[in-house]
């Protein structure tokens, strides 16, 4: 199954598997790139969505009620940011590393904003309160 629009996100969908980047592909509605940069653009957008669920350790609130992921669940999320990380390095117009282009992800996203959300929900999910208990005196 490939996605409405012929483009890279179809060769992420190949490369990481039709599953679980078929509704990420079709979530972007925009014109087909007609430059090299813009391809490019296109394969980053889709790295900075997976590395936000790399970051999470529980399923996506807006979708339900949160739980913590599976070591499965995390396991695909991880290897499908590093094909796509590793699909942008081929790409790529300069020569980067998969742990710069990593780094730069994690920049774009505000990667500390989204892990302080993540450990507020975490904690949530545990019944550990945001702040720590007044101790009696």
């Amino acid at each position: 199954m490939f996605c409405a629009r012929r483009s890279a996100c179809n060769l992420a969908c190949l490369a990481v598997g039709t599953n679980y980047l078929a509704r990420v592909c079709t979530v972007l509605t925009m014109s087909r790139p007609k430059t090299y940069a813009e391809v490019v653009e296109v394969i980053e957008r889709h790295v900075d969505d997976v590395h936000r669920r790399v970051l999470r350790s529980t399923t996506d609130p807006a979708r339900g009620l949160p739980r913590f992921k599976k070591k499965a669940e995390q396991a695909q999320d991880e290897r499908a940011l590093d094909t796509l990380l590793r699909l942008l390095a081929e790409v790529h117009p300069e020569v980067l590393t998969v742990d710069r282009l990593r780094a730069d992800s994690y920049t774009r996203i505000d990667g500390p904003a989204l892990a302080a959300e993540d450990t507020r929900l975490r904690r949530r999910l545990q019944g550990i309160p945001e702040t720590a208990p007044s101790s009696l005196v």
